[in-house]
């Protein structure tokens, strides 16, 4: 097995009882580690992970429900699933045992991240982390996180080309133009405060052109270090926001008081591109995600999106595509023989766990099941998963001890 894991970026100060701060530096490794990926085939990719928002290494939507612990604060206008449009040729081509990704480009596409601060911004004066807290498992420091000096003021581009193109990108005052081959291209450009804009050019023609929704800034936004990465692509995707009130239940704790406030403020933008017969076209971001209204088990309705996640081995039979699909909630038994309905809500507190006996299996028809489960579960429901030859997502621990782990990895099915 091979994990593939784009980003790591902490910062919980006093507010929370397990306070840790710090970065590892990534830069471009989620498109290094697909490319591995491709060359090395190993029977199992796992992707880590889907939703940890408090890490920062989710590639599922910000708008999936879930409640917030406090990273909302440097999760809030930072959406990541620009990630998962980035492997969706890469796992295609892993599906099949290529070594190339060229063929699974289907249009063009550019995906780019960075970082909305520079990392000389000094925000010690605001930050969440500057109270000192008993640090038993010395993951915490005080302001700066630990393994700032470490990570490139960059901002990280991946081209994908059905055709060789130039690739221009402006970062502020800094612009670079690249010469992009048919497939997978990737670069880094250096920081500069302001907008961040990209463009595709064949001959006289812009393909695709776009302005980030996100600047960058020289200052700390919200008064603190944050060292999350920011996410787009052009085209752009759908709208994704955090969704008020679970996801930003703690939001302005530890914020300085009145420094920010606890909702979106990223709009939707407009990119101009040019069809191949050379009339201009509107691109547009403002399609937002179907909803759901769902039914708790104390009969209240409440109307939330409901995303469901699909991947990866090499050994399925059927085709994953990194998408995300809606399911309604639906009744299943408990643990006392008894039926209760499962929402989406209920079974995303705190980190995708559900109470033991429940099963979300969302429509009949729905391929993948939807299945949310605790960590004991893990091992048990992917070995079925596998034998049914099913695509799913494992979110760790795959194995729940050393008796488990063998078998899993190891299992003739």
């Amino acid at each position: 097995m091979l994990a593939a894991s784009p980003w790591f970026f902490t910062h919980y100060g006093a507010e929370v009882s397990y306070s840790k701060n710090w970065v590892f530096p990534a830069d471009l490794l989620w498109y290094n580690r697909w490319t591995e990926i491709l060359k090395l085939a190993p029977q199992y990719v796992e992707i880590i992970t889907w939703n940890d928002y408090g890490e920062s290494h989710y590639i599922g939507p910000l708008l999936s429900p879930h409640y917030d612990d406090g990273n909302s604060k440097w999760v809030n206008d930072m959406p990541h699933n620009g990630w998962l449009e980035m492997a969706r040729p890469f796992i295609a081509a892993y599906k099949t045992g290529s070594k190339s990704v060229s063929d699974y480009i289907k249009s063009d596409q550019i995906i780019y991240w960075y970082r909305p601060t520079l990392k000389s911004a000094r925000c010690d004066s605001t930050d969440n982390t500057m109270e000192p807290v008993n640090d038993s498992t010395g993951n915490y420091f005080q302001g700066l996180p630990n393994g700032a000096e470490a990570v490139s003021d960059a901002v990280f581009i991946v081209a994908l080309l059905t055709e060789a193109g130039t690739i221009q990108v402006s970062s502020g005052s800094n612009s670079q133009t690249f010469a992009g081959q048919r497939g997978a291209n990737a670069w880094a450009v250096d920081m500069g405060v302001g907008k961040q804009t990209f463009s595709i050019v064949r001959g006289d023609s812009t393909v695709l052109s776009g302005t980030s929704l996100k600047d960058i800034s020289g200052d700390c936004i919200c008064g603190i270090y944050n060292f999350n990465a920011y996410v787009g692509t052009l085209p752009a995707g759908d709208h994704d926001a955090l969704q008020s009130p679970d996801a930003f239940q703690g939001f302005t704790s530890g914020l300085s008081p009145g420094i920010c406030q606890p909702t979106p403020s990223l709009g939707t933008a407009p990119v101009v591109g040019t069809e191949p017969s050379g009339t201009a076209r509107e691109i547009t971001s403002t399609q937002v995600a179907p909803e759901v209204t769902t039914t708790s088990s104390s009969s209240s309705s409440a109307t939330l999106n409901a995303p469901v996640a699909t991947t990866l081995s090499s050994s399925s039979t059927s085709q994953a595509s990194a998408t995300t699909t809606y399911a309604q909630t639906t009744t299943v038994p408990d643990a006392g023989g008894s039926s209760k309905t499962v929402t989406a809500l209920s079974q995303l507190f705190p980190t995708n766990c559900i109470q033991p006996g429940q099963v979300w299996a969302g429509p009949a028809a729905l391929d993948p099941p939807a299945r949310s489960l605790p960590n004991g579960l893990h091992y048990k429901y992917t070995i079925h998963a596998m034998k049914a030859g099913k695509s799913f997502l494992l979110k760790k621990p795959s194995a729940s001890n050393a008796e488990e782990a063998p078998k899993f990895f190891y299992s003739s099915l």
